[in-house]
């Protein structure tokens, strides 16, 4: 809401997204909960950023009988492409019983690096769009949900997964100085920067596993200080190769900082 009570764009476009997933779902049966989740719900999105309907499904996950769009499974994913009153609505619908299993796996999986990099992207997406959603109904079953699912657990896990790709990213940068491949040590100390500032995110207590929207996050955690030095480290003024392998040595310095920080949050 704005000052002045009004509501926003954003909250609008909620409104809207509201309507036009209840019209939608409508025509189903089986629908045990839905609720709207993405980057405007999250509060990061734009103008351009569609809205996700996630729907837990009593049964199977059903057809498509999205009227104005398209569909396709991805894993045990009905997702649908639907557009509404203006707005692009991806309806996701998984059954409520396969949900409840990864609910289980997931609260039983070792805090290792082993044990998190098993969770798909997918999976962790999904977890932390219900964790933020905005009911539309069943919302006695989403609170259930919530409730079973340990959230400092996932945090960790995703921030062992992020600890794993710092790792992959910073061997591959260490080698690209060493041989003085300037270009792939740009990108590739980067990329190990980025990991390690999503390690710490996720330490933090962060659940958005998303990496576009990791400066957004350090914002939502009152990072300033690190934002300012992270922008600073990734962009290079200077395009010479002496200059860039210089840049990504100060990266790697500054992401095995991050990496031990994030280690050591309780």
């Amino acid at each position: 809401m704005t000052a002045a009570g009004s509501p926003t764009a954003a909250e609008k476009r909620l409104r809207t997204a509201a309507v036009a997933a209840a019209s939608f779902l409508a025509d189903r049966t089986g629908v045990a909960a839905a609720f709207l989740a993405g980057s405007v719900v999250d509060g990061y999105g734009n103008p351009s950023s569609d809205i996700d309907v996630l729907v837990l499904a009593d049964g199977d996950t059903p057809t498509s009988t999205a009227p104005h769009g398209h569909s396709f499974r991805f894993e045990d994913c009905l997702v649908e492409v639907c557009h509404y009153g203006g707005e692009r609505l991806d309806v996701e619908t998984r059954s409520l019983a396969g949900f409840r299993g990864v609910v289980t796996r997931v609260n039983g999986l070792p805090l290792t690096q082993q044990g998190a990099v098993t969770l798909d992207e997918f999976t962790l997406q999904f977890l932390h769009q219900l964790r933020c959603g905005r009911d539309l109904c069943g919302s006695s079953v989403l609170a259930d949900l919530r409730t079973q699912i340990e959230w400092p657990r996932v945090a960790e896990l995703i921030r062992l997964r992020r600890e794993s790709d710092y790792a992959g990213h910073a061997e591959d940068a260490a080698g690209a100085i060493q041989a003085e491949d300037a270009a792939t040590a740009l990108l590739t100390s980067r990329r190990a920067l980025g990991s390690a500032m999503d390690c710490l995110i996720a330490a933090l207590g962060h659940t958005n596993s998303k990496e576009k929207w990791r400066y957004r996050k350090l914002a939502d955690l009152g990072r300033d200080d690190l934002i300012e030095r992270c922008l600073r480290l990734e962009c290079d003024a200077d395009t010479s190769p002496q200059a860039i392998l210089a840049g990504a040595r100060r990266r790697l310095v500054a992401a095995q900082g991050l990496v031990t920080e994030a280690g050591q949050i309780q």
